[in-house]
């Protein structure tokens, strides 16, 4: 049986809920993948690096248009040469309804 890694692998096709208990939602794919993420993080949060996502702020983008609090963070890089950003889930979320893909081994 081949394992895939779920830091690196989005398993969903759709999640479906409610935000801050009151506004409905429903992500398809990515954007269904990086919430995951982000709750999970809880308030740490995420950075670019740990969600490994193409396109990463077009899809937080898209999370706030849909009424996802989520807070831009700057941090400074380790190496004291820049600035970095963190991702945090402002945003109560209650997940009612998860639909997987199909199958978990494909390549593409």
């Amino acid at each position: 049986m081949l394992r895939t890694n779920p830091i690196f692998y989005n398993p969903f096709k759709e999640i479906r809920g409610y935000i801050d208990e009151r506004l409905k939602l429903k992500l398809e794919a990515e954007l269904a993948w990086i919430l995951i993420r982000l709750m999970h993080a809880g308030k740490v949060g995420c950075t670019p690096a740990n969600l490994m996502g193409p396109s990463l702020s077009r899809f937080i983008c898209e999370l706030r248009k849909a009424g996802i609090g989520i807070k831009t963070v700057r941090t400074k890089s380790t190496d004291g040469r820049g600035f970095g950003v963190r991702y945090v889930l402002h945003s109560g979320i209650i997940i009612t309804g998860v639909d997987l893909k199909e199958t978990f081994n494909d390549a593409g």
